[in-house]
């Protein structure tokens, strides 16, 4: 018997994917390409099936050998040891684009027949892998049927199989009681949900009440020679016929050694995780097949892909915390390498710098101290469902020995607070702001996908505040447990005003969010506020772009603000159980007046604040310098103070009397453990 060339490796090792149940930090395990090869680029093998034969897992691979003259020379299906490479069966000649179910004692093989873009799809089966019959199954309708795939639907089973017809390509279902017998399904097919798109490969699952299928699209991107890639995605559907695509799309991409696409992706179960097979390569002859793994069932696998309504702010590609590669600061380290405490980096930069590429998963552990440093900048920007995170090691739970705050302080050591336009602790500059602007334009977007957690930061222009530019790429941050202090800014997100288009630079499923995190800035002109937050949606966005969730925001003067000057763009900010405290009570004919604890000076019909549960005391809530006030909602309590002139807006309860208990929280908490019992004070 031949022998594959069958190669293993793990040089490419790689997350793949990280999805949440529920919540913002919920992950399940990950689905990891393992760098495993089946079948090498001389294996002639493109479309493989794992399956469970007698507690083992064998390959059902389809050969292509086109350079023969006869069909049976060129196409044929084999079975084959994965861990011996030894070829156990050798059947179906004629045959390819084939799938396996096994059935009690039988496996049962479904595989197009005919030529290579021309074949029926026949059923073969065998209890011994060495006898086989072979009867009809699906019959072709002046079309050419490729790819198919099985399994099991309530009492009998369901197909999905690949056509030209109307579409090249799509895919239709046909039905079976017995395996032997099938029936299309009339009016179901499948070729994206404008029903005009390319759609290959489907492999199909039951479980609940939906149909899951994973299948190959078109992802989008051209390669240099002109050629489209291709990218796995997962549709499911209680009827055939109305689909749904995943939120976590893409399943498979290609990634750095893999060519143009992930394709041909089929899977089974064994010893309680998940197997899949997929195939790299350029569509063009070159090809490998090899393995990815999920740590845990199929049906966890599909129905995680749907993780269904989120909670407030929850983003579910962040990624497994567990699995973050440490990098450490400390200043008791040698500063060699990062790698241990004992060699930490002495320096924050120094060790953002040590993140060695753009896959993500990465963690940037900080030991207990004040650390005089300011524009901090990463050389790489996290990834959907790695996301990278920089925290402080307040309580010690990462071996540093120590507890208390990590002070970030962009202060001048010998001379003081250092309040200067484009100063602060997360790096950007714009050239031109003014005459000593001088350097070249850098933009916060490298911060992209980060998590920043318990740290104190103060001494600049801004606390924890990136400012995008113009930059027309998404962002998304998440800051959790942190106290930031700003001159103008204490925590915020901007965004340039010469964005073009109307896709924004927020993501839907990757929001901002803020949690637990006291703010505050120290000056009243300009744009200043302890939230400043400023989007590029021409249109007013459905969902909120970036979330607070007990959150203290300080100011002299704004709590929230939007922007001054022109601006054209929309603004939807979300706040759940904060508090706004506002020291500015000036009188009716105080000069400067109070702008309000809620500020824009635009148009309010294109800025948004949704507010649930909050407490907001200041001289007024919302500032009147625009045409029309902000748009607001309110759900749950939310409680005002402001002065007696200035009325609280509908829906809102006025205080009655002094908020003693809210006034408490004009101080930041003593040590990091304050702000989990925040919303307790």
């Amino acid at each position: 018997m031949r022998h594959h060339r069958i190669l293993i490796t793990f040089a490419f090792a790689a997350a793949a994917l990280l999805f949440s149940a529920s919540g913002a930090r919920a992950t399940v395990p990950l689905l990891e390409k393992t760098g495993k090869i089946f079948f090498a680029d001389d294996s002639h093998v493109c479309e493989v099936t794992p399956f469970l034969w007698e507690g083992k897992m064998l390959l059902l691979s389809s050969v292509h050998h086109h350079e023969a003259e006869a069909v049976e020379d060129k196409l044929w299906l084999e079975i084959t040891d994965p861990d011996s490479g030894e070829t156990l069966a050798r059947f179906g000649a004629g045959c390819s684009f084939a799938c396996a179910l096994v059935e009690g004692d039988t496996l049962h093989v479904f595989a197009s027949l005919g030529g290579y873009w021309q074949g029926d799809i026949v059923h073969l089966k065998t209890t011994d892998l060495q006898n086989w019959t072979q009867t009809p199954a699906v019959s072709r309708d002046n079309e050419m049927l490729l790819n198919s795939s099985v399994c099991r639907d309530g009492d009998g089973y369901i197909m999905a199989y690949e056509s030209d017809k109307p579409v090249g390509f799509c895919f239709k279902f046909a039905r079976s009681a017995d395996l032997e017998h099938w029936e299309k399904v009339p009016d179901t097919c499948y070729a994206g949900l404008d029903g005009k798109t390319y759609s290959a490969c489907p492999v199909i699952r039951r479980f609940g009440d939906y149909y899951y299928v994973i299948y190959l699209r078109e992802d989008g991107h051209i390669a240099e020679d002109g050629r489209s890639g291709y990218e796995s995605a997962m549709i499911r559907s209680k009827d055939l016929r109305s689909w749904e695509l995943a939120p976590v799309n893409p399943i498979f991409t290609a990634r750095e050694g893999e060519g143009i696409n992930n394709s041909d992706i089929d899977l089974c179960e064994v010893d309680g995780k998940t197997i899949f097979c997929y195939t790299i390569g350029n569509q063009l002859g070159w090809e490998d097949v090899r393995e990815a793994v999920f740590d845990g069932t199929a049906e966890e696998f599909f129905t995680r892909c749907y993780p269904g309504p989120t909670g407030f702010g929850d983003n579910p590609f962040t990624g497994d915390e567990k699995v973050r590669k440490n990098i450490y600061v400390s200043r008791l380290g040698d500063d060699s390498d990062g790698k241990s405490w004992k060699t930490a980096f002495h320096s924050i930069q120094k060790a953002l710098d040590a993140v060695p590429d753009a896959a993500g998963g990465y963690r940037v552990v900080i030991r207990p101290d004040t650390y005089f440093e300011a524009n901090l900048l990463p050389k790489f920007s996290g990834a959907k469902g790695q996301y990278n995170e920089l925290v402080g090691d307040t309580d010690g739970r990462f071996g540093s020995g120590a507890s208390g705050w990590v002070v970030l302080d962009c202060s001048d050591p010998e001379k003081g607070f250092k309040s200067y336009d484009w100063y602060g602790p997360m790096r950007a500059y714009q050239k031109g702001w003014s005459a000593e602007h001088t350097g070249e334009t850098v933009s916060s977007h490298l911060w992209d996908r980060w998590i920043i957690r318990r740290m104190y930061v103060s001494g600049g222009d801004a606390g924890f505040f990136w400012d995008c530019l113009d930059d027309p790429e998404p962002f998304t941050i998440l800051v959790e447990d942190c106290v930031s202090i700003g001159r103008a800014f204490g925590i915020g997100v901007a965004f340039g005003y010469n964005v073009e288009g109307d896709q924004g630079t927020t993501r839907d499923e990757e929001p901002i969010v803020f949690r637990r995190t006291w703010a505050a800035t120290l000056d009243t002109w300009g744009d200043a506020g302890a939230l400043f937050f400023r989007s590029t949606h021409k249109q007013l966005a459905r969902r909120p772009e970036i979330y607070l969730e007990d959150c203290t925001l300080v100011s002299a003067d704004n709590a929230v603000e939007n922007n001054v000057g022109e601006y054209n763009g929309s603004t939807h900010v979300a706040l759940k159980n904060c508090r706004l405290l506002v020291m500015n009570f000036t009188q009716p004919a105080g000069n400067p007046p109070c702008t309000g604890i809620i500020r824009t000076a635009n148009d309010g019909s294109r800025y948004q604040i949704d507010l649930e549960d909050c407490l907001l005391m200041g001289c007024k809530v919302f500032s009147d310098e625009a045409p029309t006030p902000p748009r607001y909602t309110l759900k749950g309590k939310n409680c005002a103070y402001v002065q007696f002139n200035n009325p609280v807006p509908e829906g809102m309860i006025p205080m009655k009397g002094w908020p003693v208990d809210l006034f408490r929280y004009m101080a930041p908490p003593a040590s990091p453990e304050g702000l989990n019992t925040a919303s307790e004070r």
